[in-house]
């Protein structure tokens, strides 16, 4: 063996005295335990397992190949799979294991979505509760007030005496208005107006400190007196819708004199007339 040269163990190969891998085979080479003798005899070990043994080594340095051994990799569960390394770069790199972590956008986001649902079912059940509950009971109370009112003003007008011709009443909505009193309440509905425009009576008033309007058209049919076309605006209409008012004022409007028969009923600018006779 040449001076300086470290014979592998393994299979034989000659190292440099330095080498920490064996350029034969890959195994690493123990300086303290490697031979500097002639190569081991592979002749026990072809005999007895009939093995064909390996072609000899070249020992040309510039023909001779290594090729590093494979460590597989293991990595745990959630790891990432890390790339192969480079030639010169050791054989495996620890993997860096990646953990979800929460941001404050989705913090923010999760946020804004239970909000929002809670938001929701505030919602409906208020909505369920003023369905149910509230407006039944607030219907009630103004509808009744309402009717109470309209039937004690109706059942003031005086009954056409038999025998008595047709006769004409006309009233202006200020003369109604004073009748009424100045301002005519009734509970909560404050500060109430009647104005007879042209082919139709509206109503103003204060509910709760806003503003609101009833309007319908007032004609004659069949000697009675009937509204039409109930239209309500403001606080009321969450109350009280048209089709509602519109019945307690034709319920409210049947307390007119029964003998009483209305052949026409015309409103113009700020003037109800009413042609009547005994019927």
């Amino acid at each position: 063996m040449q001076p300086g040269k470290v014979r592998c163990l393994q299979c034989g190969w000659q190292n440099d005295a330095g080498d920490r891998i064996c350029g034969g085979c890959g195994h690493a080479l123990n300086q303290s335990g490697a031979s500097f003798g002639a190569p081991p005899d592979y002749t026990p070990t072809i005999a007895s397992s009939g093995a064909v043994p390996p072609p000899p080594l070249s020992q040309d340095t510039r023909t001779a190949t290594w090729a590093a051994p494979a460590y597989p990799q293991q990595l745990a569960p959630g790891t990432s799979t890390v790339a192969a390394p480079s030639r010169g770069a050791p054989p495996y790199v620890a993997a860096t294991s990646v953990r979800p972590h929460a941001t404050r956008r989705g913090c923010a986001g999760r946020t804004g979505i239970t909000l929002a649902i809670a938001a929701l079912l505030l919602f409906v059940l208020v909505a369920c509760g003023w369905a149910a509950l509230l407006r039944p009971a607030l219907h009630t109370a103004v509808d009744q007030r309402l009717r109470t009112g309209l039937i004690a003003e109706i059942e003031k007008v005086p009954a056409i005496p038999a025998g008595y011709p047709p006769i004409t009443r006309s009233i202006t909505d200020t003369e109604f208005n004073q009748q009424a009193g100045t301002p005519n309440n009734q509970g909560d509905l404050k500060d109430i107006r009647i104005h007879f425009l042209p082919g139709e009576v509206t109503m103003t008033y204060m509910l709760w400190g806003s503003p609101g309007k009833i309007s319908a058209h007032v004609v004659a049919v069949n000697g009675r007196v009937f509204v039409q076309n109930t239209q309500v605006a403001g606080w009321l209409a969450q109350i009280e819708t048209g089709d509602e008012l519109q019945d307690t004022l034709n319920q409210s409007l049947a307390h007119l004199p029964a003998q009483d028969y209305v052949d026409n009923v015309i409103v113009g600018n700020g003037t109800l007339t009413m042609t009547l006779r005994h019927a």
